[in-house]
C-alpha cells in the first residue's frame, strides 16, 4: 500500500498541470453533488425509529394540540375588563401584523354566534350524545315533582329581563334536556381552574386570561417560529403596563429559545475556538499557509462525503451533519500529523514514507467505528455515521494525495534549537514517570469498580434551554392550568377513520371509571361528542324506544296541568313533542369542525394511513405508575411523550452498547490485519478501552449521566483515542525497526490534534446550553484521558514488551509467549503455594512419619513440574529419560545449566530427585520454603558440611541433581565444571548419571527470566551410567573430574552439532524483525527457507572461533546466525544501503552481541586481519558483472591466509592464481596461491 501512494506521488510530482486539472474537477464535481443535497431538520429523526409508536407521536404533534403557544395574561388585581382589553388589543395588533401568515388559529374568546351555533348543535343532535345512564336522569325529570319545578323555573326565567329571548328555548325544550348535551361538552375540558367570563378564558379570581395561538409550522421549524415569536414579543411590549402584563410559554417557545441559545452559543465558541485555532497553529509552524494545508484535506473529505451521501439518498439530516461538524478534530488529525513530520523532515517522500501506514491504519479503524453507527435504528445516526466515516476517508486519501503534491518545504534554521513547549513535552518520558504511571494503573483499578455504574439520563427536558423569561412564565402558567403537572394520552387508532372512533367509545368507559379510583385526575373525554356512525344511530333508535307515544302524552298532560298555574295556555308547549320526533341526523367529522370553539381537530389526527383519537389526562399527587398499571388492565394504550422519548433514549443507550463492541470488534480486526500480530492489535486497542474505563468510571463516581446527546460525541472522542493509539504505535514501531527516536514527533502531533479539537470542540464548555456544555465536558474529559493513557500505559507497555527488550538484546513478546508465560507462571505459583499448605499446614495435622510426609510432598512437587515442563510450556521435545532403574538405585544427577526449566526437568523426572542449590532457589520467595521442606541444600553452607545431610538422603532412597557449572550459562556453550558433584559422589560412593539438556536456553534464557518462548527443538539425554568403582574414568578424584566433563563437552558438543542448524534457530532469527512490517517478515521467512541449506553450509566448515566479513548480507540473518553458532566469533556484515543497515543493526541480536558489527559496503573495511569472506550470490543480488566486480575486490584486498567463500554463484569471476576448493553442491572455498 505504501509502494502505491509514493508512486502517485512521483507519478504527479513532475505532472503538475495534470494534477491541478483532476484536482480542481473532482473538487467542482463534489461541489456541485454536494450542493443538491436536501437537508432535514426534523430534530426526532435522532430517535430510533419504532414505527408505530413514533407514527402515533407524530400524528399528536401534528394535531397541533401540544404546540399550542399559551399566551398568558396576568394582572395583580382582580379587573377583567382590564384583561379582556389587553387581549383584545393584541389580538386587533397580532391579526394586522406582517406575520399574521405564520398563525393558523388564534383561540382567546368565545363569540355569541359561536355559543349560538354549539347550542343549536346539540338541540339539533341532542340524542346522538346521550349514554344509557342519561336516560335515567331524563327519567326522573318526568316525574310530576320534577316537572313542576321545571315549568316554575321557566316561568321564573321568563320574568326576567332575558326573558324575551329564552322564551323560545324554553316553549321548545321546558324540561332543559337540552342541559344534558351541554353538560358532555364540558368533558372536553381539562382545566377545572378555567371559566367562561363574557366569552373570554379567565381564571376563577378574575387576574388571569388565557389565549391560545396554534403556529402554523411545527416547532422544529425554528426559523419562521422565532420570526413569530418576535412579532409576539414586540406586541407584548407596546401593550404591558405596570398594571396588566402578557406573556407566552410552549412547546413552540422552548424550541426557539433552544435554537437560538445553540446558534448563539456555536457563533461565540467558534470565534474563541477559530482565533484560538489560528493563533497557535500559525505559531507553531510559522506560516500562514498551514492554515490551508490544515483544512484542504478536512474539506475535500466533507465534500467527498456528501457526494455519495447524494448518491447514495439524496438526502441527510441537519442535526447529523451539525454533530457531524465535530469530526474536524479528526479530519485535520491526518493533515497535522502529516505536517509535523514535515516540519521535522522537510522531505515529502520521507514523510510518506513515516506516515502512509499510520494514517490508512487510523483512518480504516475510525471510519469502521463511525460506520457502526449505521446499526442504531435513527436515521439521523445512520447519516451520522455514514458522513463521518465518509469525511475520515476522503480527509486521509487527500492528505496523502493531494496534501504531498501542494505542501512547500519549511523554511529552517539550523543554528536555532527546535525548543518550543509542545516538543518539550513530546521528548518528556512520562512513561518512565512511575509516580505518574503508579497513579493510572491505581486510577484504572478505581474505575474498573464504577464504570458499569455509569448511568443514562433519558429525560431530554433537561436538555432544553429555559431562559430565565420562559422559566418564569412557565411557573406563573403552571400556578393557574398546571401545565407542568405529567400529562399523559390514551389512545385510541384504527386503520380507518371509524375504527378509531369506535376504539375511542372503549378509551372513554375507562375514563369514565377512572375518576372514581383516582380522584385528582383530569381529562377530557373526546367519546363525548367523537361518535362512530353506527354508534349514533344506536343512540337514535334508543330515543326512539325511550319515546314512545303514551309517554310524550303523559309528559304533555302533566306540563299542560303545571302551566294552568302560571295562565300558560294548553297548547304553550306544542313545540316539545316536534323536539321530541324530530329527526335526529348523525353529524360528520366536518360538522364538528366548524365548530372552531369546541377544537375538535385538536383530539384526531391522520398520519400515513394510522387514524388516532387521543384524549389527555393530567396527572398531579397520584403515582402515574399506578395510574399506567390501571389503564393498563383495561386494554388502554397509554401514550406518555416523555416517557415514551425516554425509552427511546434508552433503547438507543442499548444500541450503542451494542455499538461499543461491534466498533471494538471492527477496529481490533483492522488492527490484526494491518499490524499482523495480535500483541499490537492488543496494545494499540487497550488504551482506548482503558479511556472508556476512565470516562465512565468518572462520570460515575461524579454522578455525571449520559445523555443522547453526549453520548453521540462519545463515539467521535473514541475515533481520536483510536487514532493516538496507532500513531503512539507507529512511532515505537519506527524506533524498533530502525533506532530512531522519533516517538516526539508523533506525541507532538497528537498534542497538537487534542488541543485543536478541545479548542473547537472544547470551547463549548463556554456554553450555556445544557446539550452543548455536555457535549463538551465528554470531549474535554476523554480527549485529555485518551492522550494521557497513550503518553503512559500504552508507551510503557510496548517499551516493555518489545521496544526495550530488543534494545537490551532479547527478544520482543509475542501473543503467544505472552500468554504462554503468564500462565506457565501462574501455574508455578500456584503450586508453590500448595506444596506450602501440604507441607506446613495440613500434613503436619496427620499422625504419620515425616519422612513420609515430605515424600508426599515430594511426589507431588514431581509431578507438578512434570506437568509444567511437558504439558503447560507446550515446547516440542525429543526426550530420553532414565529409566525407573536407574533412578531407584541413589546417584548422582549432573547435567548442564542454562535455564530455569533446567531445575523443573530435572526435578520432574522421578520423584527422589534433589537438588544441591545457590542461595537465590533455596531462599526464593515463592518456592524457598518449599525446597527446604523436601532437602534441598544450598551449597553456600560448603560441601564438607552438606555431606551428613546428602548422606541422610542418599539413604532414604533420593538422587542428588548437581548442575557442575554452578550458575546458568547465557550462551549454548558450556562453562567449566566445578568439582564439587565429583567430590561428593567420590565420598559417598555413588554412581553418576550424566543427562544433557539442550534446548531450554532458547525457550526461558538467562538474563531473560520472564518469558517463556516456544523452541525449536528441545532434547533430554541420558548418558551411560559411570560407576563409583570404574576406574577406566580414573584412579582419583582429580583424574575423574577431568575425564567426566571432557567426555560430558564432547558429548554435548556433538548434541550442538547435530541439532543447531538453521531451523533451530529459526524462531529467534525471524523475532530480529518481528514488528518490523510485514514485508520485513516475509522476506526474513523467505530467506531461511530458501538458503537453511547454505547457511548450514557456511556454519560447519567455519571454526568455531575465527574473524569473518558477510559481504552483501540480505537483513544480516547469515551474520546472526554465524554468531549464534558460536558467540567466539566476530562477524562483520556489509550492506548495499543504509536502509537496510540501519534496520539490520537494531536487531537485538547485534545489540547483544558486542563483537560483531555491520557497515556499508561503500566503507573502507579492513581486511587485514580477516580469516573468512563470505559472498552469497543470491543474498547480494546484484547483476553478475557487479557481482564480479564485488568478488574481485574482495578477493584483491584480503590477505594471503584468508579464504573466501562464494555460495549459490552460477558462474564463479575468473580469479588471479587462486586455489579453489567445492564443498557441497553450492558452496566454494577460494584460497590465494602461496609462493
Amino acid at each position: 500500500m505504501e509502494k502505491v501512494f509514493i508512486n502517485i506521488y512521483l507519478y504527479f510530482k513532475t505532472r503538475r498541470a495534470l494534477f491541478a486539472l483532476i484536482l480542481v474537477s473532482v473538487l467542482f464535481l463534489f461541489g456541485w453533488l454536494a450542493s443538491r443535497l436536501e437537508f432535514e431538520e426534523n430534530i426526532s429523526r435522532m430517535l430510533p425509529d419504532k414505527a408505530n409508536i413514533m407514527r402515533i407521536n407524530q400524528t399528536i404533534e401534528s394535531s397541533g394540540f401540544m404546540d399550542r403557544l399559551f399566551i398568558h395574561v396576568y394582572s395583580e388585581e382582580e379587573n377583567p375588563e382590564l384583561l379582556t382589553n389587553y387581549a383584545d388589543s393584541l389580538t386587533n395588533i397580532l391579526n394586522n401584523s406582517p406575520d399574521s401568515g405564520l398563525i393558523r388559529e388564534l383561540e382567546y374568546k368565545l363569540s355569541e354566534e359561536q355559543e349560538n351555533k354549539i347550542f343549536s348543535f346539540v338541540q339539533d343532535h341532542l340524542p346522538l350524545l346521550l349514554e344509557e345512564s342519561d336516560y335515567d336522569s331524563i327519567a326522573d325529570r318526568l316525574t310530576k315533582e320534577n316537572i313542576d319545578q321545571s315549568v316554575t323555573n321557566g316561568y321564573q326565567l321568563l320574568m326576567t329581563p332575558a326573558g324575551a329571548w329564552s322564551a323560545p328555548l324554553f316553549l321548545k325544550d321546558p324540561l332543559n334536556l337540552t342541559s344534558l348535551g351541554l353538560n358532555k361538552l364540558a368533558q372536553l375540558k381539562l382545566d377545572d381552574n378555567i371559566e367562561v367570563y363574557q366569552g373570554y378564558f379567565l381564571s376563577r379570581d378574575h387576574k388571569h386570561l388565557l389565549m391560545w395561538v396554534i403556529p402554523k409550522n411545527e416547532p422544529n421549524e425554528t426559523t419562521e417560529n422565532a420570526q413569530l415569536l418576535s412579532s409576539i414579543d414586540s406586541s407584548l411590549a407596546v401593550l404591558n403596563s405596570a398594571n396588566v402584563r402578557g406573556e407566552y410559554f410552549g412547546t413552540t417557545a422552548v424550541a426557539v429559545g433552544n435554537a437560538q441559545r445553540i446558534k448563539s452559543d456555536i457563533q461565540t465558541t467558534v470565534a474563541i475556538a477559530f482565533t484560538l485555532l489560528l493563533i497557535f497553529l500559525t505559531t507553531y509552524f510559522r506560516k500562514i499557509a498551514t492554515i490551508l494545508y490544515l483544512f484542504t484535506p478536512m474539506l475535500f473529505g466533507g465534500l467527498f462525503a456528501l457526494s455519495v451521501l447524494y448518491l447514495y439518498k439524496g438526502t441527510i439530516s441537519a442535526i447529523s451533519l451539525g454533530i457531524g461538524s465535530m469530526i474536524v478534530g479528526i479530519t485535520i488529525d491526518f493533515s497535522l500529523h502529516f505536517l509535523n513530520h514535515f516540519k521535522e523532515e522537510n522531505d515529502t517522500r520521507a514523510v510518506l514514507s513515516a506516515t502512509i501506514r499510520p494514517i490508512l491504519t487510523s483512518c480504516l479503524t475510525t471510519a469502521s467505528a463511525f460506520l457502526c453507527l449505521t446499526l442504531v435504528k435513527s436515521d439521523a445516526l445512520t447519516d451520522l455515521g455514514l458522513f463521518a466515516g465518509l469525511s475520515v476517508i476522503g480527509a486521509a486519501f487527500a492528505t496523502l494525495i493531494v496534501l504531498s503534491q501542494v505542501i512547500k518545504p519549511f523554511k529552517t534554521n539550523p543554528e536555532k534549537p527546535k525548543g518550543d513547549i509542545l516538543s518539550k513535552i513530546g521528548k518528556y518520558p512520562i512513561h518512565n514517570n512511575f509516580i505518574v504511571l503508579g497513579s493510572v494503573v491505581v486510577i484504572t483499578i478505581i474505575c474498573l469498580f464504577f464504570f458499569k455504574n455509569v448511568r443514562f439520563d433519558g429525560d431530554m427536558q433537561k436538555m432544553n434551554y429555559l431562559s430565565d423569561e420562559l422559566g418564569a412564565a412557565q411557573t406563573r402558567l403552571s400556578a393557574i392550568n398546571g401545565y407542568s403537572e405529567k400529562t399523559v394520552y390514551l389512545i385510541a387508532q384504527g386503520a380507518s377513520k371509524e375504527e378509531a372512533l369506535r376504539n375511542n367509545l372503549e378509551v372513554g368507559k375507562s375514563l369514565n371509571t377512572l375518576k372514581d379510583k383516582f380522584s385528582t385526575l383530569e381529562f377530557a373525554n373526546s367519546s363525548v361528542l367523537l361518535l362512530p356512525e353506527e354508534e349514533q344511530n344506536k343512540r337514535r333508535q334508543r330515543w326512539k324506544t325511550f319515546w314512545t307515544d303514551a309517554r310524550v302524552r303523559r309528559t304533555m298532560d302533566a306540563l299542560a296541568a303545571s302551566g294552568e298555574q302560571y295562565k300558560f295556555k294548553p297548547t304553550a308547549f306544542k313545540r316539545f313533542p316536534l323536539f321530541i320526533w324530530s329527526n335526529f341526523q348523525p353529524y360528520t367529522l366536518d360538522d364538528l369542525l366548524e365548530l372552531k370553539a369546541l377544537n375538535v381537530g385538536a383530539f384526531i389526527g391522520e398520519k400515513d394511513g394510522l387514524h388516532v383519537v387521543f384524549n389527555p389526562l393530567r396527572i398531579k399527587d397520584e403515582p402515574i405508575k399506578e395510574v399506567k398499571e390501571y389503564l393498563n388492565q383495561k386494554e388502554v394504550f397509554v401514550f406518555d411523550k416523555a416517557a415514551f422519548t425516554n425509552s427511546i433514549v434508552t433503547s438507543l443507550q442499548k444500541d450503542f452498547s451494542s455499538l461499543i463492541w461491534a466498533s471494538l470488534l471492527a477496529v481490533f480486526i483492522i488492527l490484526i490485519l494491518f499490524f499482523r500480530h495480535t500483541l499490537l492489535a492488543f496494545l494499540t486497542l487497550l488504551p482506548v478501552v482503558i479511556s472508556w474505563v476512565w470516562v465512565t468510571g468518572i462520570m460515575s463516581m461524579f454522578n455525571i449521566q449520559f445523555n443522547i446527546f453526549n453520548i453521540i460525541v462519545s463515539s467521535l472522542v473514541f475515533g481520536l483515542g483510536i487514532d493516538y493509539a496507532i500513531f503512539i504505535t507507529s512511532g515505537l514501531l519506527h524506533e524498533l525497526k530502525t533506532g530512531e527516536r522519533k516517538v516526539s514527533i508523533y506525541k507532538v502531533s497528537i498534542l497538537l490534534s487534542a488541543l485543536t479539537t478541545v479548542c473547537g470542540v472544547g470551547a463549548l464548555i463556554l456554553a450555556k446550553h445544557p446539550a452543548l456544555y455536555s457535549m463538551a465536558f465528554i470531549s474535554i474529559l476523554g480527549i485529555g484521558i485518551a492522550v494521557l493513557i497513550s503518553f503512559t500505559l500504552q508507551t510503557f507497555l510496548i517499551r516493555t514488551l518489545i521496544v526495550n527488550r530488543s534494545q537490551r538484546g532479547v527478544e520482543p513478546y509475542t501473543t503467544y509467549t505472552l500468554i504462554n508465560t503468564i500462565l506457565t507462571f501462574s501455574f508455578f505459583v500456584l503450586g508453590c503455594i500448595i506444596a506450602f499448605i501440604m507441607g506446613y499446614l495440613i500434613l503436619p495435622l496427620i499422625p504419620v512419619k515425616k519422612k513420609f510426609k515430605k515424600q508426599l510432598v515430594n511426589w507431588y512437587s514431581s509431578k507438578w513440574l512434570r506437568i509444567i515442563t511437558a504439558s503447560q510450556v507446550q515446547i516440542p521435545q525429543t526426550l530420553k529419560f532414565p529409566s525407573k532403574e536407574r533412578f531407584a538405585k541413589p546417584s548422582i544427577i549432573i547435567a548442564n545449566h542454562e535455564s530455569f526449566l533446567d531445575i523443573l526437568v530435572l526435578l520432574g523426572m522421578y520423584p527422589k530427585n534433589i537438588l544441591v542449590t545457590n542461595d537465590w532457589v533455596y531462599n526464593s520467595p515463592f518456592f524457598g520454603k518449599v525446597v527446604q521442606y523436601i532437602g534441598f541444600y544450598p551449597v553456600s553452607k560448603g560441601i564438607d558440611d552438606a555431606l551428613p545431610h546428602l548422606k541422610k538422603k542418599i539413604e532414604d532412597g533420593y538422587n542428588i541433581c548437581i548442575f557442575p557449572e554452578g550458575t546458568r550459562s547465557t550462551t549454548p556453550a558450556l562453562s567449566r565444571f566445578h568439582k564439587g558433584a565429583f567430590y561428593i559422589a567420590q565420598e559417598l560412593q555413588l554412581d553418576i548419571v550424566p543427562i544433557i539438556l539442550h534446548g531450554y536456553g532458547q525457550t526461558l534464557s538467562k538474563g531473560d527470566d520472564f518469558i517463556v518462548k516456544n523452541s525449536q527443538l528441545v532434547q533430554v539425554l541420558t548418558l551411560p551410567t559411570i560407576k563409583h568403582n570404574d576406574l577406566s574414568w580414573g584412579e582419583n578424584g582429580r583424574e575423574r573430574y577431568k575425564s567426566i566433563s571432557r567426555y560430558f563437552k564432547k558429548e554435548f558438543y556433538q548434541v550442538r552439532q547435530d541439532y543447531e542448524h538453521v531451523n533451530f534457530y529459526k524462531r529467534q532469527l525471524l523475532n530480529n524483525y518481528l514488528y518490523k512490517g510485514n514485508d520485513l517478515e516475509k522476506e526474513c521467512r523467505s530467506i531461511l527457507n530458501t538458503h537453511h541449506h547454505v547457511f548450514d553450509a557456511i556454519n560447519n566448515f567455519l571454526p568455531d572461533k575465527c574473524k569473518s566479513l558477510v559481504i552483501g548480507d540480505r537483513l544480516g540473518l547469515l551474520a546472526m546466525f554465524l554468531t549464534y553458532r558460536n558467540a567466539k566469533r566476530l562477524v562483520t556484515g556489509l550492506f548495499k544501503n543504509e536502509n537496510e543497515l540501519k534496520i539490520a543493526s537494531n536487531c537485538f541480536s547485534f545489540n547483544k552481541n558486542e563483537q560483531s558489527n555491520l557497515q556499508l559496503m561503500q566503507n573502507d573495511v579492513d581486511y587485514s586481519n580477516l580469516e573468512y569472506v563470505i559472498i552469497c550470490a543470491e543474498l547480494v543480488q546484484l547483476e553478475q558483472e557487479d557481482l564480479n566486480f564485488i568478488v574481485n575486490e574482495a578477493y584483491g584486498k584480503m590477505n594471503d591466509s584468508c579464504s573466501l567463500i562464494l555460495a549459490q554463484f552460477k558462474q564463479l569471476p575468473e580469479l588471479v592464481e587462486s586455489e579453489r576448493e567445492q564443498v557441497g553442491e553450492d558452496l566454494v572455498i577460494i584460497k590465494k596461491k602461496i609462493g
